[in-house]
């Protein structure tokens, strides 16, 4: 037979049920806010991440592009009388110390000075 004691008792169990329940259902709505939130945000950074990728592609086709054009100037000065006045001032220095004035004469009398060539700012 049921008593009285065990009718307190499982009333009891399931008001503490019902609570907890109550607060599981709260901890669930939370819990699904919060991963919505996080779903927007990775949204948001994957699409930072895709601006990102292609600006870093530009990047690197824009420095290729700029490492080929210097390439290209480099080679234009070597063909073009740089390489003999480089190794004009190479076997001087090797000779004997050339004074500042003679440095300068030999710098004034150049007509294809690299520095302009490559003066870009």
């Amino acid at each position: 037979m049921v008593t009285l004691e065990q009718i307190r008792q499982l009333d009891a169990r399931v008001h503490r049920a019902v609570e907890l329940i109550g607060k599981l259902k709260e901890e669930n709505t939370t819990l699904k806010n919060r991963l919505s939130e996080y779903q927007d945000r990775i949204e948001e950074l994957e699409v930072l991440i895709s601006n990102f990728k292609e600006d870093q592609s530009e990047i690197e086709q824009g420095i290729a592009n700029v490492l080929t054009q210097l390439a290209a100037i480099d080679e234009a000065g070597k063909t073009g009388g740089h390489a003999k006045a480089s190794a004009r001032t190479a076997s001087a220095h090797q000779a004997e110390p050339a004074q500042p004035q003679e440095l300068e004469e030999e710098e004034q009398g150049e007509p294809d000075k690299p520095e302009a060539e490559l003066d870009i700012f």
